[in-house]
């Protein structure tokens, strides 16, 4: 009778160890080979939130791992109308309202003494370029700012009594540049690189271009600014102020599956 019951015991330990080993086996098969690891940190409000994406091409799979993993994810999820300011390709400032950015700008901008108060002298045109593939592959849109392109306006938000409601405050900002609610259809989640170059001058002394993506339309949903210098980039932002492929910038910062995502932009030159 004892071995009766050993055996049994020796049988059902077997299955189970069995069992445990078939399925981290299956696990271990299904996992994605293709996996693109990158190692994220989100400056928020002077906070330095660290996290590990995963990306797989393939099969569009992301994970999010890490120290502060679920803490960025709860903060991106809980603000639909942020914006990430893009430092480089694994650093960025995160901000919950793109309103914060817009009035920290201005904040910056009152403490320059260089403004910029018109069109750079030195060239003719500056043209900052929206491609259908990742490295500039299939022009889809060329943005032209030339010395009688009009500065169109940004109002100014504050905060209201409610939790992420901003009203306005009456005044504006005005920058030079182009402003799209809407691509069109025909365009719409087709961008996948982008960058910028002038013509007309020696590539020294331009003030740098803001390119501002938004996922939705009339500049709603989250959105991904870059600021990209004419001439040439330091680090990850590559030469002529590229970015060759927006899929990851998207992924990483947030986190899903954006590639090509963008409904409307903001394009415009820094002026201090």
């Amino acid at each position: 009778m004892k071995q009766i019951k050993f055996l049994v015991c020796a049988l059902t330990i077997s299955t189970f160890l069995f069992t445990s080993c078939k399925k981290e086996t299956t696990l271990k098969q299904t996992e994605p080979k293709d996996f693109q690891t990158s190692k994220m940190k989100m400056n928020y409000y002077g906070e330095i939130l660290e996290y590990t994406v995963k990306y797989s091409p393939s099969t569009k799979k992301l994970v999010v791992e890490g120290k502060d993993a679920v803490r960025v994810q709860e903060i991106v999820k809980s603000h639909p109308n942020s914006l990430a300011s893009v430092k480089s390709e694994t650093e960025f400032t995160f901000y919950n309202h793109k309103n914060e950015f817009y009035n920290e700008e201005e904040k910056e901008r009152a403490k320059s003494s260089h403004r910029l108060t018109g069109f750079p002298s030195q060239y003719t045109n500056i043209y900052i370029q929206f491609f259908q593939h990742i490295n500039y592959n299939t022009v889809m849109r060329t943005v032209n700012i030339t010395p009688t392109t009009p500065a169109y306006n940004f109002t100014q938000y504050a905060p209201c009594n409610a939790a992420d409601n901003w009203c306005s405050t009456g005044s504006s900002l005005y920058r030079i540049g182009e402003k799209n609610p809407n691509i069109g259809s025909a365009q719409n989640d087709q961008y996948s690189s982008l960058k910028t170059y002038a013509i007309g001058g020696p590539f020294n002394g331009v003030e740098p271009v803001r390119v501002i993506l938004h996922e939705n339309d009339n500049f709603g949903g989250g959105a991904i600014q870059f600021e990209l210098t004419v001439a040439t980039s330091s680090g990850p932002l590559y030469v002529q102020g590229g970015i060759p492929d927006l899929t990851k910038y998207k992924n990483n910062i947030l986190l899903k599956t954006w590639n090509d995502r963008a409904t409307s932009y903001q394009v415009y030159l820094r002026d201090y």
